[in-house]
């Protein structure tokens, strides 16, 4: 809890309740008993005493509020968010009261709630920039990145120093592609508070995207400088960096592991790191020890099955075959600006759009949530995406493919086409040739194994549950097989495939088939992709901006003994 919070919690515990109880002088003694406990730390002995006065009024408002935060501070959230609703019923015009509801919903990953809590908030206090720098997080949580950006500048308005709207700020603009501007985000925080590690890291990944590594090493190690066991910094810093010896940041982070009080997520981190300094080091089989590690915490820390996935595939195979294309034939919307470069993660993807960005007719956007979002604009309670796409009309289809092109638009206005390299939007082929027809789709190929190992080898940010046991990943990439022919089956020529191998041992005629996939004429920098300046934000990061090398064809032959479980789950397709 913040300061301005604990100011709003100690000048609510002088004043009455509205309940009959809380004017008697006992109570509001316990109460301020209690509340002097909690501000010293000493929480058993405070939530004893606001439980006393929840004996003689379980309604009282302050009492259920100050027990909610407690709740809140030892992380469990459902039981905040409970009792700081009974305070919200009985006093609903207390602003902090709806804030810290907000809080406990957010950590609870309940952004629209949460909106709902934070909103509420600055209804009553419209000033109150706590609120809007946590209702920009959660729009940012919600993929309202406009809606986000309004809150932290209204926030940064009431205080030009709020290091930590500067820095969500700076977050959103990232997400916003607006590289610069969010590059002058974070220095302006880092201008207030010099040692505000988050900052110096959220930096480093800026200037990693834009291809400044020297700058991006130096923010990751000045991070780590200011806060020596700031794991996220040490990861980024040894995974964008070639390690040629068993440097120090390795032995730092060895020795971090070591210690027992770290968390899930923490421990992942430094697994997948270690993992990638031991492979630039060609210590494979210690690698892929670190890497085993990693991808079983990882998995640990949540419930999945690979049936769920097959039942949502199952619904787009449905929902998207014969009929439903040949009795919408020349619907959507007409514009050509869209190129899709879709697949498996770690197929080549990156690569494939930093050479078609290389062409001066083409602008390269990164991976997008757009398309998922305007597929799911009319989910409701009762039906979600696919379902809710059967009864929509022409002029709907046409609409939603123009609200897409709308929103492909901000990332270049000139540009004839602009790609998204979102690889989950091979789910989505379906609706692309339902809303956007006349849009490009390159769909990229690579070996089943290679592309399995290298997405269990590497640290993924977002949801890819599937990634982090062999078998499970064997089995969603023969479930990605299957969608991807029945889109080949039902829309025949849609499509155009392009082969990672072929590409990397034949670059100039497979970079000319991909051109004329994409209606493109040939331009020599497209063969000199890596010369192109353009932010990159992708696990591959760093490979796109050398030149074209095959160390990666075939690379889990290095690791065939321990990769026997993935092997036997993709079994004929691989």
């Amino acid at each position: 809890m913040n300061r301005k919070a604990q100011r709003r919690q100690k000048s609510l515990a002088g004043k009455k309740n509205r309940g009959k109880s809380a004017t008697e002088p006992v109570i509001q003694q316990l109460l301020q008993n209690a509340f002097n406990s909690h501000q010293a730390g000493r929480l058993e002995e405070a939530e004893a005493g606001y439980r006393k006065i929840l004996a003689a009024n379980p309604r009282h408002a302050d009492a259920n509020h100050f027990l909610g935060l407690i709740a809140h501070q030892c992380e469990r959230f459902d039981a905040a968010a409970e009792l700081i609703a009974i305070a919200i019923k009985e006093r609903p015009g207390i602003a902090s009261f709806h804030y810290n509801l907000g809080l406990a919903l957010q950590r609870q990953d309940k952004w629209e709630q949460a909106s709902t809590a934070f909103r509420q908030a600055l209804k009553i206090e419209p000033n109150y920039g706590e609120a809007l720098s946590n209702l920009g997080q959660v729009l940012h949580k919600l993929d309202r990145l406009d809606e986000a950006i309004a809150c932290f500048h209204k926030a940064l308005a009431i205080k030009p120093g709020h290091i930590v709207a500067l820095n969500n700020l700076g977050l959103c603009l990232q997400d916003k592609r607006r590289l610069d501007d969010s590059v002058a985000a974070f220095r302006k925080a880092i201008d207030i508070d010099p040692n505000f590690h988050e900052a110096h890291n959220n930096l480093g990944n800026v200037l990693e995207e834009q291809g400044h590594m020297e700058d991006a090493h130096a923010s990751f190690r000045r991070a780590i400088k200011i806060k020596p066991d700031f794991i996220e910094a040490y990861r980024h810093l040894i995974t964008s960096q070639k390690n040629t010896d068993h440097n120090a940041e390795m032995k730092v982070m060895e020795g971090m592991l070591e210690n027992p009080g770290l968390s899930v997520s923490e421990k992942t981190q430094l697994n997948f790191g270690l993992a990638k300094a031991y492979e630039d080091l060609k210590r494979y089989e210690k690698s892929f020890e670190f890497v085993q590690q990693g991808n079983r915490l990882n998995r640990s820390s949540f419930d999945y099955a690979t049936a769920q996935d097959e039942a949502v595939f199952n619904r787009f195979k449905r929902t998207f075959d014969n009929d439903f294309f040949e009795s919408r034939k020349d619907w959507g919307c007409q514009d050509k600006t869209p190129i899709f470069i879709l697949g498996m993660p770690r197929s080549g993807t990156s690569l494939v759009e930093q050479i078609l960005a290389s062409h001066p007719l083409v602008a390269g956007a990164g991976e997008l949530m757009d398309l998922p979002t305007v597929c799911h604009r009319r989910d409701s309670k009762t039906t979600v995406f696919p379902e809710t796409i059967i009864g929509l009309g022409a002029e709907e289809l046409s609409d939603m493919g123009a609200d897409y092109v709308q929103r492909l638009r901000d990332h270049s206005a000139a540009a004839s086409h602009i790609t998204d390299k979102l690889p989950g939007n091979f789910q989505l082929v379906g609706m692309i040739k339902a809303i956007l027809p006349k849009a490009r789709v390159i769909h990229c190929r690579r070996d089943p194994i290679d592309t399995c190992l290298s997405i269990f080898k590497n640290y993924f940010l977002g949801e890819h549950p599937y990634a982090y046991d062999m078998t499970e990943l064997g089995a969603y990439h023969n479930l990605y097989l299957d969608l991807m022919a029945h889109w080949h089956r039902t829309l025949p020529g849609f499509i155009g495939d392009i082969e990672y191998e072929m590409l990397v041992s034949d670059p100039e005629s497979q970079i000319r088939r991909l051109l004329a996939a994409c209606g493109l004429p040939f331009h020599e920098d497209c063969l000199s992709f890596y010369k192109t300046k353009r932010s990159v934000r992708t696990v591959s990061v760093v490979q796109v901006r050398q030149p074209m090398y095959k160390d990666s064809v075939q690379a889990w032959k290095r690791y065939e003994t321990q990769l026997q479980p993935l092997i036997a789950a993709l079994g004929s397709n691989h």
